[in-house]
C-alpha cells in the first residue's frame, strides 16, 4: 500500500511543478518619507525595481506622476550593478530617488503607476509579459501657521544657512567691489527673495541669481546672488546688516537668519603715473627690425590658416555623433543621467530639422515622460537605434 502511494505521488509530481515556479520576473515598490511634512519641506521619494536576469525589457506604461509637488531627481545610490537575493532568486535592483516639495497644504496623493516587464519564457514560467501596479501614496502637507508670521516672510522653508561676503574690503573711487549673498539648505530655496542690499553711498547693480542642486542622501540647494557696488565718495562706507525670515520645520515656528554689516574703505581714484618721454622715437632703441615684423606677420597668417582649417573640420563633423555616443552610454549605464544626455542631444539634432521622423517625435515624448515623471528604465535599445538609423538616412 505504501508503494502505491509513493508511485501515485511520483506520477502527480509533474502536475505540481507550477507550485515551484520561479519568483516573479519583476517587483516594484514605492517608499515616501516622511509621510507628514510642512508645505515646502523636502520629502524623499524612492522607487525600487527588481528584475530577474532573464528580463529583457522594463517599460513604464503609466509612469509615476507628482501632482502638487515639485520633483527633483537624486543621484543613484550605487554606481554599478546591484544584485540581491530574494527567496533564492537573484534580482538586479534599480532605485530611482527624487526629492519632492509640496507646493500647497493638504492631503496630496501620488497616483498609482503601471509597469510592464518582459522575460524569456521557460517551462516553469511560460508567462512572458508581467504587468505591475504600484500602490498610491498620500502625503500630508501641513499648512504653515499664521500666528506670529513675520511681515517679510515669503514662504521660505528652512533650516537655512545665510552668508555674505565682499571680494575686497578696499576699493578705489571709480572702481567697484562685489557683494555675494549665499543661501544653503534643504528647503524650497528657489522661493527666496533677495532685495537690493542697503548700501548708502554706493550705486548698486544686481546680477542674475544662480542656483546649484547637489544630490546626495537628500537634495542640498545652494542659491546665491551677486551685486556690484560702485562707491560715490571717498571714506568708510557700510553695507547694512541683512536678514531673511524662514519657517523652521524642526521647531514648528518662524526664525530669522542674519548677517552683520560690512565696512568698505573707499580710497581716492587711481592716478595715471605714466609720464611723457622726450626720447627720439626714431632712435635705434625704438626701431623694430624689418625681419621681426615679417616674422610676426607670417606667424599671424599661420595661426589664421590653422584656425580656418579647424573650423572647416569642425563643420564637417558628423552632427549625429553626440547622439550615437549618448545611446552607447545608455546601453552601458541605463540610468537617469544617460536618459538626460539622450534627450539633450536629440533636442540639439532636431532643433534645425524640418523633416523629423515620426520615430524621433515618439522618442522625444517618451523621454519627456521619463524625465518629468518616471525615470530611466523605459527605453528600448532597438527604438533608439531605429531613430539614429532613420536620421542618418535623411542626412544622406
Amino acid at each position: 500500500m505504501v508503494r502505491w502511494r509513493c508511485a501515485a505521488a511520483l506520477l502527480a509530481l509533474p502536475w505540481g511543478l507550477p507550485a515551484f515556479a520561479l519568483e516573479p520576473a519583476c517587483r516594484v515598490a514605492i517608499e515616501v518619507a516622511p509621510a507628514t511634512v510642512w508645505a515646502g519641506e523636502q520629502v524623499q521619494h524612492r522607487v525600487t525595481i527588481l528584475r530577474r536576469a532573464d528580463v529583457s525589457a522594463v517599460v513604464w506604461i503609466e509612469p509615476p506622476t507628482f501632482p502638487g509637488f515639485r520633483a527633483e531627481a537624486l543621484r543613484a545610490e550605487n554606481s554599478g550593478p546591484d544584485w540581491i537575493d530574494r527567496k533564492g532568486t537573484r534580482y538586479l535592483r534599480f532605485v530611482e530617488r527624487r526629492a519632492l516639495f509640496p507646493l500647497r497644504a493638504g492631503e496630496l496623493e501620488l497616483p498609482s503607476a503601471r509597469l510592464s516587464c518582459r522575460a524569456h519564457a521557460t517551462q516553469f514560467d511560460p508567462t512572458q509579459d508581467q504587468m505591475l501596479h504600484t500602490q498610491s501614496v498620500t502625503v500630508l502637507a501641513r499648512k504653515l501657521p499664521t500666528d506670529d508670521r513675520p511681515p517679510d516672510f515669503h514662504g521660505l522653508v528652512g533650516p537655512i544657512a545665510l552668508s555674505r561676503t565682499l571680494d575686497s574690503e578696499r576699493v578705489h573711487l571709480g572702481d567697484s567691489v562685489q557683494l555675494r549673498i549665499r543661501l544653503k539648505g534643504r528647503g524650497n530655496l528657489w522661493d527666496a527673495r533677495f532685495p537690493a542690499p542697503g548700501a548708502p553711498g554706493f550705486d548698486v547693480f544686481p546680477r542674475a541669481p544662480k542656483i546649484e542642486m547637489r544630490s546626495g542622501s537628500s537634495l542640498e540647494i545652494d542659491r546665491s546672488v551677486r551685486f556690484d557696488l560702485v562707491p560715490r565718495s571717498v571714506g568708510t562706507l557700510s553695507v547694512e546688516a541683512f536678514s531673511l525670515a524662514y519657517f523652521d520645520p524642526a521647531s514648528g515656528d518662524y526664525a530669522r537668519a542674519s548677517v552683520p554689516a560690512l565696512d568698505v574703505a573707499v580710497l581716492p581714484a587711481r592716478q595715471n603715473t605714466a609720464s611723457p618721454t622726450n626720447e627720439d622715437e626714431s632712435s635705434p632703441q625704438k626701431q623694430v627690425p624689418l625681419r621681426y615684423t615679417a616674422f610676426a606677420l607670417a606667424l599671424a597668417l599661420g595661426v589664421f590658416w590653422l584656425a580656418a582649417r579647424y573650423r572647416m573640420g569642425a563643420s564637417r563633423q558628423d552632427p549625429l555623433l553626440p547622439l550615437e555616443h549618448a545611446i552607447r552610454r545608455w546601453e552601458t549605464d541605463r540610468d537617469l543621467p544617460a536618459a538626460r544626455e539622450i534627450a539633450h542631444t536629440l533636442r540639439s539634432v532636431l532643433e534645425h530639422r524640418k523633416d523629423v521622423p515620426d520615430s524621433a517625435r515618439q522618442l522625444t515624448r517618451a523621454l519627456e515622460r521619463i524625465l518629468y515623471g518616471a525615470g530611466a528604465p523605459g527605453l528600448e535599445d532597438e527604438a533608439l537605434r531605429r531613430v539614429l538609423r532613420e536620421l542618418r538616412e535623411r542626412e544622406s
